[in-house]
């Protein structure tokens, strides 16, 4: 009973949390989405050879994510600005100060409640701005072995924006942007997935039927801008593969 009677007092005779309130009227913050990232890899030679700047490189080339992402981190410097003016009036205000006699009541206890109740109240608006990435080990069955993961924070993701668009047509100027690109692409094709290339290719290579030393090629070398899909991807032995090497080829 006596915690309410604070309470409803507090609530009803606050200059200083009339005041929040108003402030609170006055401003808006933009809400930032998430855009951490996760894969997992149950290819244990793949898995060491793929870093999470790797991957956020592989994510970021993607026109529509570019968008997204500079958008929120447009919408965070305007959060910053706004927030800075928010601070600035909120400091002005001081706790203590009720527009009714408060005979009957601890000041102190009552200070006490007032701050807690303006603490709920205040904006906490989202002022950074980081992307996680998060890559994992697991076996064919999907249990977890290990993992690893790296923070990127905005100068780092601008510089890769940056990177990614020096380009002479199709081609990147900074080689590691595309080697990046490249590691993570072949890194697509999983345990899963080569079991079930070979399945549908009765395993055997489909250029001249040996079933040995079987592998899974790309009939558009990741080389050439070739994806790890279904419809990309071939069962070859070894020796028909390297005779292969860069070219495109469907057998």
């Amino acid at each position: 009973v006596r915690r309410h009677k604070y309470i409803d007092f507090v609530n009803n005779h606050s200059v200083t949390l009339k005041k929040v309130k108003e402030i609170n009227s006055r401003y808006s913050f933009k809400r930032i989405p998430n855009f951490d990232m996760s894969h997992s890899y149950d290819n244990n030679d793949f898995y060491p050879t793929v870093s999470c700047q790797d991957y956020l490189i592989y994510q970021l080339q993607f026109e529509k994510l570019e968008k997204s992402i500079r958008d929120a981190i447009h919408n965070v410097y305007v959060n910053r600005q706004s927030f800075n003016l928010y601070k600035e009036e909120l400091s002005k205000c001081h706790f203590g100060n009720f527009n009714f006699d408060i005979e009957g009541f601890d000041l102190d206890t009552l200070k006490e409640y007032e701050e807690r109740i303006v603490k709920d109240i205040i904006y906490r608006p989202q002022v950074g701005f980081t992307i996680v990435v998060t890559l994992r080990r697991t076996n064919i069955n999907g249990d977890y072995q290990e993992g690893k993961h790296q923070s990127f924070g905005i100068d780092e993701i601008e510089k890769v924006f940056d990177r990614l668009h020096d380009k002479r047509g199709n081609y990147f100027c900074d080689t590691e942007i595309w080697n990046a690109i490249v590691r993570v692409e072949r890194a697509k094709v999983s345990h899963r997935m080569r079991f079930a290339i070979f399945a549908r290719d009765h395993e055997r290579c489909r250029r001249c039927g040996s079933t040995r030393n079987l592998e899974i090629d790309h009939i558009v070398p990741v080389s050439r801008g070739g994806k790890s899909t279904m419809d990309n991807l071939q069962t070859l032995c070894h020796r028909c593969n390297v005779a292969k090497g860069n070219n495109t080829e469907r057998y």
